[in-house]
C-alpha cells in the first residue's frame, strides 16, 4: 500500500492554517512529515523510505506563495509549478534539521471551508535552498516543487516485450503507472462531463513495450483518444475531457465573477489557425480533415501527425475525433487570452477559485463602457496562476491570472448594448 493512501485523503480542520478572510474558510499550507521525525545521522539520506507521514502545518512561516497550472492556449497541461518561502529564523527548515526538509516532500495547499479535502494544488517538492544565514540577518528557506505528474518524466525504464494489445486508455495508464510504481492514485472524470458518452473511452490501443519515459507514452495514449492527462489537484494522474463544463453559478467571468478593471486581454492574429489535419495511426495511412471555411478566408494552413496508437476503429472515428480537436481550437482571430481576478472584489471569485480547475468551461464579459461591451461563449480555462500572501492573522490576499483558450463549442463573440440581459441567455447562449 502507498505510503500516501492515507495521507492525501485527509481534509483540513477549523484550526489548520489562518483563517482566510472569506465566511470561515482557512488558507493552509502543508508538508508531509513522519511522525517521529529523523536526522541526518539516523537514516541514509536518499535511500531510506518515508514512513509513518502526517502533515504538518506551516502556514505561519510560509509567504510569497504563487500557483501556476495548465498551459498557455494551445498547449497541453503541463506539471503545475509551486513556489514559495519560509521563515527560518528558528531553523526548524534547515536541512540539517529533518530529511524531509529537502526534495521529494510532498507539499499542498488549501483554501476551503474546514472540511474541505481537495487542495488548490498538491506537488512535490525539487528544491530547497537556503538563504545566506549572515549573524543578525534574516533567515529563509526557498522551496520550489511540481506536481506529481512530473514523476513519469523521471521515468525511462528498458524496453518490455510488445504487451497490451486492445487495452483502453485507463488500462494503459494503470499498466504505466505500474512501471513507474506510481504512489498517487489515479482519477478519471467522465460522468455527466461534456462527451461523456463518447465511445472513446472504450477504444483499443496498439501494444506497446514502453520505451522511452513514461511520461511520453502517457501523453500519447490519452492523445490518441482526444483525452487529457494531468495531475489532480490532489496528487492523483488525472484522465479526463478537455472541456470539464461550467462551475455552478460561475458561468459568466466579468459578469457574476467581477474581472480587475481593463485586465481582459484579447488577441486578433492568425497565430492559431489551422484548416486542414492529416492523422495517421502507427503503421496506417494519413487521412486528411478540413475546418470549415478557414481556407477560403486565410489561405491554406495545415499540420500532421503520424503516431497515434489506436486500433484502428470503423470510419476512422478515431482518427475524425483527433483531428476535430485540433481544428476546433484554430478556429478564432478575435479571442480572449487572459484576465484577471482578485480577492477583494469578492464572494464570486473565492467561490471560483476554490472551485475551478484546469478544463473548467466559462463565459468571459467585456464591459466596454457602461452601456455596452463584448461576450465571448463558451471558452475553457487552459492554465492559470495563482499568487497569495497573508495580509494579517485573520486575511489573506490573493490574484489569479487566468488563461482562457477556445473549446468544440466555443461560438462568435456578440456585442451588447443598454438593453442586454443575462437572464435572457439559455445555457449562456442568446
Amino acid at each position: 500500500m502507498s505510503e500516501y493512501t492515507d495521507l492525501l485523503p485527509q481534509p483540513i480542520t477549523g484550526t489548520s492554517g489562518r483563517l482566510a478572510g472569506y465566511l470561515n474558510w482557512r488558507f493552509v499550507v502543508q508538508i508531509a512529515r513522519a511522525q517521529s521525525d529523523a536526522v541526518l545521522g539516523t537514516m541514509v539520506l536518499g535511500q531510506d523510505a518515508l514512513q509513518t507521514l502526517q502533515w504538518a502545518d506551516v502556514t505561519e512561516d510560509c509567504h510569497g506563495i504563487t500557483v501556476t497550472r495548465g498551459a498557455e492556449a494551445g498547449s497541453r497541461p503541463g506539471a503545475g509549478r509551486l513556489s514559495f518561502w519560509l521563515d527560518n529564523e528558528s531553523g526548524e527548515y534547515d536541512p540539517t534539521t529533518s530529511i524531509y526538509n529537502g526534495p521529494g516532500t510532498l507539499v499542498r495547499i488549501f483554501l476551503g471551508p474546514p472540511g474541505t479535502a481537495t487542495p488548490l494544488v498538491t506537488t512535490l517538492t525539487v528544491s530547497w535552498n537556503e538563504a545566506t544565514a549572515a549573524i543578525g540577518r534574516s533567515r529563509w528557506v526557498s522551496v520550489v516543487a511540481y506536481e506529481t505528474i512530473t514523476l513519469l518524466n523521471e521515468v525511462n525504464n528498458p524496453a518490455l516485450s510488445p504487451v497490451g494489445a486492445g487495452e483502453t486508455t485507463l488500462a494503459r495508464m494503470s499498466r504505466i503507472m505500474d512501471e513507474a510504481d506510481w504512489q498517487f492514485g489515479l482519477d478519471i472524470a467522465y460522468d455527466g462531463m461534456p462527451g461523456a458518452s463518447g465511445p472513446w473511452w472504450g477504444w483499443g490501443l496498439q501494444e506497446t513495450t514502453l520505451a522511452g519515459d513514461l511520461l511520453t507514452e502517457a501523453y500519447r495514449a490519452v492523445d490518441s483518444t482526444g483525452l487529457v492527462l494531468r495531475s489532480a489537484r490532489n496528487g492523483a494522474l488525472f484522465v479526463c475531457e478537455r472541456d470539464l463544463g461550467f462551475v455552478a453559478g460561475s458561468e459568466s467571468i466579468g459578469w457574476n465573477v467581477p474581472v480587475v478593471a481593463d485586465s481582459i486581454t484579447t488577441a486578433n492574429d492568425d497565430d492559431r489557425l489551422i484548416g486542414q489535419v492529416a492523422v495517421s495511426r502507427v503503421g496506417g495511412s494519413l487521412v486528411t480533415y478540413y475546418g470549415t471555411g478557414i481556407a477560403g478566408r486565410y489561405q491554406k494552413r495545415s499540420t500532421q501527425r503520424t503516431d497515434l496508437i489506436t486500433e484502428a476503429q470503423a470510419g476512422n472515428v478515431d482518427l475524425k475525433r483527433y483531428a476535430d480537436l485540433v481544428l476546433a481550437q484554430g478556429k478564432q482571430t478575435y479571442r480572449v487570452e487572459s484576465l484577471e481576478l482578485q480577492s477583494a472584489d469578492g464572494a464570486p471569485v473565492w467561490e471560483l477559485v476554490n472551485a475551478m480547475d484546469v478544463g473548467t468551461r466559462c463565459n468571459v464579459i467585456s464591459q466596454r463602457t457602461a452601456t455596452s461591451g463584448v461576450a465571448f461563449f463558451d471558452y475553457i480555462i487552459c492554465g492559470f496562476t495563482i499568487t497569495i500572501e497573508p495580509l494579517n492573522e485573520n486575511t489573506i490576499n490573493f490574484t489569479a491570472t487566468l488563461q482562457t483558450d477556445v473549446a468544440d463549442s466555443t461560438s462568435s463573440y456578440s456585442t451588447f448594448g443598454a438593453t442586454w440581459d443575462v437572464s435572457t441567455w439559455d445555457n449562456g447562449k442568446w
